[in-house]
């Protein structure tokens, strides 16, 4: 006698065939996406860093190279009164600022005249210049260019300035301008005999001054790992060039 099994047995019979999953494996294939998702997002932030780093030091660079562009080419075009004698357009100088005479971006500066007689030796260029200012708040120190207002040598509250470097990097041993010039005392001047050249921070004769030498260490990562770029270039005042 053949005996037909139940439905109950034939569903025992049909699970027993299926095979779920277990929490254990859950946890463990959880950990192993867990793993492998931090190592990808580990690689992206340091992606995103890198890049935004490059970005940063990048545009840093430009703006340090032709913030020392500026200054070389207002300092070689500074000039006094049309017809006076060399040596007029560098007003003050010292290692952290320099004050010149400069008709740069001073618009129709050629057909200024400052009588109104239009005979060319009058006009004289307005004064300018360029200084360095430490933040001690900040932490950061800053390359200044000032446009005078008021006629009065020297920086005053009414002038106008803008920033022209940021993160240059405080060096009380390396001074921003240091400037060549030529012993015209008729003696013994530091050391160097007269007519000779001679480089100095304070020069006393500005009529003397042959070159000025510009140097900038510029912080390309502020407030994280230091990262320096050191810019150094040198300008020639054309109506200080000395025989």
């Amino acid at each position: 006698m053949i005996t037909l099994p139940t439905h109950e047995a034939r569903k025992t019979a049909a699970s027993a065939g299926q095979r779920g999953t277990s929490l254990v494996e859950l946890l463990v294939a959880m950990s192993i996406l867990a793993v492998v998702t931090a190592m990808i997002l580990t690689v992206w932030f340091g992606l995103q860093r890198s890049y935004s780093f490059s970005v940063r030091s990048s545009e840093t660079r430009e703006i340090a190279r032709d913030g020392m562009s500026r200054m070389v080419r207002e300092i070689r075009d500074s000039g006094g009164r049309v017809g006076s004698a060399a040596g007029t357009g560098i007003v003050a100088a010292d290692r952290n600022f320099i004050t010149l005479r400069t008709a740069f971006n001073v618009p129709r500066a050629t057909s200024v005249r400052t009588d109104g007689a239009g005979d060319g030796p009058d006009y004289l260029p307005p004064l300018s210049g360029f200084y360095y200012e430490w933040n001690s708040a900040k932490q950061r120190g800053t390359i200044y260019r000032w446009r005078d207002t008021d006629g009065i040598i020297g920086l005053s509250k009414d002038d106008r300035r803008d920033e022209l470097v940021t993160n240059v990097v405080k060096a009380p041993a390396t001074p921003v301008f240091t400037y060549t010039c030529i012993n015209t005392t008729g003696g013994v001047l530091e050391g160097v005999l007269p007519g000779a050249p001679y480089s100095t921070n304070t020069p006393t004769d500005l009529t003397s001054i042959v070159s000025v030498q510009i140097t900038l260490r510029v912080d390309l990562n502020p407030g994280k790992s230091p990262e320096y770029m050191d810019l150094i270039s040198t300008a020639q005042p054309r109506n200080n060039r000395q025989t």
